[in-house]
């Protein structure tokens, strides 16, 4: 007989209690297993499990860090002192213009103590402000770079420390050569302070062997800031101008060349290189004050900037004593187009410049592929800190970096795309620290002019206790005829500069300006019905509407002899009940129809 109702009651025998909590074991024993051998992290920051007992030199690295740990103790106190004997000196100092002013009062002296201070601290912030401000003339003399090697002296071909070749010009360093000496080629090896001191050393008696190479690095004021926080802009306005490295080395050398003329004139200095290689930052430093803008690493909020931030051909003089240096900043170098450029080639165009956004490229994983396959694996393992993967595996490299943050679609599938784009975001805002080494090391050159300047900078193993220092293959010198004759700035170059400036103007005359083009669109389609078309008169717009005005002028109606205004449109509830009424109509329509039948 089947059962009427439920069990009311949960009791169970103990025969099956014991039998459910050997199954709950037996599961979570299970799952336990299987976790262990599952390759997901289970946590982004892992535990350092240490130094080991049984390895060898387990006592050196002890010994080393507790001497690291001492020399930052050591730095920080003096640190203390130093600020302790500033506040001291500032207020003894104080005090005794106290006792100046006790012993009488003398206005002019007040005067000048009360107005010339802090205008002399305001100074900085000023000149960093007004120089975006000022206007610079362009020099019709100087169209092209053609122009610009003409007239130059001196070429400073600046380049990247970090890896020099590329950013050197086969082409360019002939041209310049051509019926002159080698002394008109001078290379700057920039931005030594991201290199360590052994690639620095090496780097200089390799370039040695075909022009005069000098280190330098510019002053804290002039590098790259975030040009969307306003942070930045405090630290950069307090930043000194004076703190260049190599600055004295290169004016005397260029002071030497400019005794070697004759004429009186001064020496004409082409600062050339690529796009973000320094060559603004480089002149700024060397007339210690803010004369042509410098790059801004973008933010999000910031507009998007050109492919180089010195458009046109800028001119500056520096005396030094009697004797007058004319510095030339150009633009960053553009090659000639090739329809069989290879898309290696174009990579790495992107990843030398680095400018702007690059981690927002449509497709990110072709240039990481690049820099997976031109850097040692080893030292990209330690850099994010990721598992074992085979050298030149890119899919295995944004794999790992995938994981490491967390980026885990559905599915369990790693987020390649996104990974490559945190790889190029860290390669141009900086935190991917990279150098590499000469391909040969000729004998004989040498360095020991250099010798103070290098004591200077850090070691690698003095650098890779704060950063991850990531060694590059060293690329090839580029081979391909830069851009020479094709002007900077054009015929409608003055247009555009005028647009620029004229659209500071306030909203209101921009409205009223739509207003006025949008009733002179009625206007000429109504006059367009009583007469011909061959009679309008078209006026030239205003200068700072002129592209307003375009784009209003594709919308105007086509000219005929005859035109129809077009039908007023109907209401959302004209049309529904339009709609009834013609069901209606239609009903009604229908039972007449079956009444005659």
């Amino acid at each position: 007989m089947p059962r009427i109702r439920k069990k009311t009651s949960k009791r169970g025998t103990t025969h099956q209690r014991e039998k459910i909590k050997r199954k709950v074991a037996e599961t979570r024993r299970k799952a336990k297993k299987e976790g262990k051998k599952d390759a997901t992290w289970k946590t982004k920051h892992p535990k350092d499990p240490g130094i080991p007992n049984n390895f060898p030199y387990k006592d050196q690295i002890l010994t080393e860090i507790a001497e690291t740990r001492r020399i930052a103790e050591e730095a920080k106190r003096k640190q203390k002192e130093d600020k302790k004997a500033a506040k001291a000196a500032a207020s003894t100092e104080q005090n005794e213009d106290k006792e100046g002013s006790e012993s009488g009062f003398d206005a002019v002296g007040t005067l000048n103590a009360s107005t010339v201070t802090p205008k002399a601290k305001k100074t900085v912030a000023e000149t960093l402000d007004e120089d975006d401000d000022v206007p610079v003339l362009i020099n019709r003399d100087l169209p092209n770079f053609k122009a610009v090697l003409d007239t130059a002296d001196v070429v400073l071909e600046v380049l990247d420390a970090r890896d020099p070749l590329p950013f050197r010009s086969e082409c360019l360093e002939k041209l310049v050569e051509q019926g002159n000496s080698k002394n008109r080629v001078v290379m700057v090896l920039n931005k030594i302070d991201t290199v360590p001191r052994e690639s620095i050393s090496s780097w200089a008696k390799h370039l040695r062997a075909d022009h005069p190479t000098f280190l330098f690095r510019s002053a804290s004021a002039f590098l790259p800031s975030d040009a969307g926080s306003s942070a930045s802009v405090k630290g950069k306005a307090k930043a000194p101008v004076d703190d260049g490295v190599g600055v004295e080395a290169l004016l005397e050398h260029l002071g030497q060349l400019a005794d070697k003329r004759s004429d009186g004139k001064p020496l004409v200095v082409a600062v050339v290189g690529l796009a973000n290689a320094g060559k603004s930052a480089l002149i700024n430093t060397l007339v210690k004050q803010v004369a042509f803008p410098t790059y801004r690493i973008p933010s999000l909020s910031a507009p998007s900037q050109g492919p180089t931030t010195t458009t046109y051909a800028q001119e500056l003089t520096l005396s030094i004593g009697q004797k007058k240096i004319r510095f030339i900043d150009t633009p960053g170098l553009s090659w000639e187009s090739s329809s069989t450029e290879s898309e290696e080639r174009r990579l790495r165009d992107i990843l030398l410049r680095s400018r702007g956004r690059i981690d927002k490229l449509k497709d990110p994983e072709p240039a990481v592929d690049y820099i997976v396959k031109h850097a040692e694996h080893e030292h990209l393992m330690l850099l994010y800190n990721l598992p074992a993967f085979v050298r030149g595996d890119t899919k295995g490299f944004l794999a790992g970096v995938a994981r490491a943050n967390a980026l885990i679609k559905k599915g369990g599938l790693t987020d390649h795309a996104t990974a490559a784009r945190i790889v190029l975001r860290d390669w141009s805002t900086g935190r991917f620290a990279r150098y590499s080494s000469p391909p040969t090391s000729p004998a004989g050159q040498s360095v020991e002019d250099l010798k103070n300047m290098l004591e200077t900078l850090k070691t690698r193993k003095e650098m890779s206790t704060s950063v991850s220092l990531v060694k590059m293959t060293s690329g090839t010198v580029e081979d391909r005829m830069p851009v020479l004759e094709e002007n900077w700035v054009g015929d409608e170059g003055e247009g555009e500069d005028e647009e620029a400036s004229e659209q500071a103007m306030t909203d209101e005359d921009e409205e009223s300006g739509d207003d006025e083009a949008d009733e002179n669109e009625a206007d000429g389609s109504d006059e367009d019905g009583e007469g011909d078309g061959s009679d309008e008169i078209s006026y030239a717009p205003a200068p700072g509407k002129r592209k307003r005005m375009e784009r209003t002028s594709v919308k105007t109606w086509p000219s005929k002899k005859v035109a129809f205004a077009s039908l007023p449109k109907e209401s959302k509830q004209s049309r529904i009940t339009g709609s009834k009424r013609k069901k209606q109509n239609s009903g009604g329509m229908k039972l007449s129809s079956t009444k005659k039948r």
